[in-house]
């Protein structure tokens, strides 16, 4: 299962490929290929992983998980720009985040998709909803509702993954907590509340 490479694809598009001049695509070409290649390559491991152990398994779940969060910002910001109302920002939103969700959990065990797997998903991609329809009322530019609630995907998803893995503890909880009190801040400064 991976619908991170597909929605990175599609976002790279959708942001990138018509707003720029052919100076800047080849750079901007460059980075895509280089990052998409990875993320095949980190699928590609866990093809392998699935059926034995190997070294390169930790770093590619750190690739993935990276990957999943950068897909996160893109398709985020995609959604914000489409100017939807705040009840399909939240349904929208909703079940991306769940796609992306599953398959990082899958990718913890690489076993068959079970029951609580698509029970974490279901609850964290309806958290992620929720946070879409509450800052669909901020007065924040895209880049910032993108961050946010991309943010909040990366806390959350942290903290089930490390639960899942046997390895959350207090060290990563105040990590989690650190970001969250960071980004929030962030998001208040730069938000406009005069119009």
């Amino acid at each position: 299962i991976d619908i991170t490479n597909a929605l990175y694809s599609f976002c790279h598009q959708l942001l990138f490929s018509s707003s720029y001049k052919v100076v800047n695509q080849a750079p901007n070409s460059s980075l895509f290929a280089i990052s998409f290649y990875t993320l095949l390559l980190s699928q590609n491991v866990f093809n392998v992983a699935s059926l034995r152990t190997i070294p390169l398994y930790r770093a590619a779940s750190t690739s993935s998980f990276l990957f999943t969060i950068i897909t996160s910002f893109f398709l985020y910001n995609v959604v914000f720009a489409l100017n939807l109302p705040f009840y399909w920002n939240g349904v929208v939103v909703a079940f991306l985040s769940f796609l992306l969700i599953i398959q990082v959990l899958w990718s913890v065990k690489m076993e068959k998709i079970t029951g609580q797997i698509i029970t974490y998903s279901l609850i964290l991609g309806l958290l992620i909803g929720e946070g879409a329809v509450a800052l669909s009322f901020w007065p924040v530019a895209p880049t910032i509702w993108s961050l946010a609630l991309s943010t909040y995907l990366y806390i959350l998803l942290g903290v089930v993954n490390d639960y899942l893995r046997d390895r959350l503890n207090k060290r990563h909880l105040r990590e989690y907590i650190f970001v969250a009190a960071t980004v929030l801040t962030f998001s208040f400064l730069v938000t406009s509340w005069s119009g």
